[in-house]
């Protein structure tokens, strides 16, 4: 299942740009997610302002939110 996951999330994000459901599976890397949401930076410091102890993060959340700038 996660490997035909990843390969659909990450021919949909190549060819169209789409963003994945973060509530289930999303395979995408912390570079996909920067250029998709071009106003990621400004939700990291939301959520290190509100949730200082990533509280609300799972090991998924931490890595690629670690991995982005």
């Amino acid at each position: 299942f996660l490997d035909v996951a990843s390969f659909l999330a990450d021919s949909m994000t190549k060819l169209f740009d789409a963003r994945a459901h973060w509530g289930k599976v999303c395979p995408s890397s912390a570079s996909d997610l920067r250029r998709l949401y071009p106003h990621l930076n400004e939700f990291l410091g939301i959520r290190r302002r509100f949730d200082p102890d990533h509280r609300f993060g799972h090991a998924w959340t931490d890595e690629v939110f670690e991995a982005s700038p």
